[in-house]
């Protein structure tokens, strides 16, 4: 209400596997990802089902795949997980070399690595198409709209510490190539 008082609640994850890292909003529930599990809840807040698996060990993000039942969560692990919304299951796994943190679907699916770079990831064989240096330390938030993709990061100074880069980065996903920065 406008007073901004709490409407519901639901315990997703257990406590021990610290803070929801994100929502992702579906027709058939809400999302959640903890570090260990991926919860569904219905949209009255019944659970629906909650999935842990031993490859998730540090899960960080996931987004909608191509296929809209259909979800990709990953982390700083060696293998990116694809779940199945109707089943709550582990349908596939793709293995990675990179840890991701943020992940946004667009014209490909694009995911920022825990080093500032930023994949562009094809939607149908989890391959990476393309790789940018976005960021010298890290990349704090991303959106894809479109054919545009925009980050904002970190970059490392002097003496090691990180600073806000002053700018945002543009790519453009139709051609793959970065724009001039905003």
């Amino acid at each position: 209400g406008p007073e901004l008082q709490r409407y519901t609640s639901v315990r997703a994850h257990p406590v021990t596997e610290g803070p929801v890292r994100q929502f992702l909003f579906h027709e058939k529930g809400v999302l959640s990802l903890s570090s260990r599990s991926v919860h569904m809840v219905s949209r009255r807040g019944l659970t629906r089902w909650h999935l842990e698996h031993p490859d998730m060990v540090d899960l960080r993000c996931m987004s909608f795949t191509a296929q809209t039942n259909r979800i990709i969560v990953a982390g700083c692990q060696r293998s990116m997980l694809v779940v199945d919304i109707d089943k709550g299951q582990v349908v596939d796994q793709v293995p990675t070399d990179v840890n991701y943190t943020l992940m946004k679907k667009s014209r490909y699916l694009c995911a920022a690595t825990d080093t500032g770079a930023v994949n562009a990831i094809s939607l149908t064989d989890y391959r990476v198409v393309k790789s940018w240096k976005a960021h010298g330390a890290a990349v704090n938030d991303m959106d894809a709209r479109n054919d545009y993709l925009v980050t904002c990061g970190f970059s490392m100074r002097h003496l090691g510490m990180p600073i806000v880069d002053p700018l945002a980065n543009v790519y453009d996903l139709k051609t793959l190539t970065p724009l001039p920065p905003i």
